[in-house]
């Protein structure tokens, strides 16, 4: 990623966090190959009291791990639906290089990488 992190945010090498995701995947089970594959630490159960005598119970289910799609080059709008299409929020942030405006130039996860449907993947974007 060619953007500056947030504050405070950790600066992990890609090659390092490729390999920490391997070993989450191999201390989970999850095999990264399985399309169907779920990550079950994704999934949640969380207990709700109401006048300290009910329970209500609501249950997040584990979440598909997919692969991410490489949108570095693409327009952003074409990208952000690419990366929605594909089951992933998205946040954008303001990115420098010698690419036309609008363009995404840098995005994490890196295309290709597996991630857990749903979550976030950040697009660095020439002039935001």
């Amino acid at each position: 990623m060619t953007g500056a992190p947030l504050p405070g945010e950790p600066v992990i090498p890609p090659e390092d966090l490729q390999a920490r995701i391997d070993a989450y995947y191999a201390a989970n089970g999850i095999d990264p190959n399985d399309p169907n594959a779920t990550d079950p630490v994704a999934t949640s159960t969380t207990e709700y009291y109401v006048d300290n005598t009910t329970t209500t119970t609501t249950t997040t289910p584990a979440r598909r791990i997919v692969r991410v799609p490489n949108v570095v080059g693409q327009p952003v709008g074409t990208a952000m639906a690419n990366l929605r299409a594909a089951g992933f929020a998205v946040s954008r942030f303001a990115d420098s290089g010698h690419s036309a405006p609008g363009t995404v130039v840098s995005q994490s996860p890196g295309g290709g990488s597996l991630a857990s449907e749903g979550s976030t993947v950040s697009i660095g974007v020439i002039g935001g």
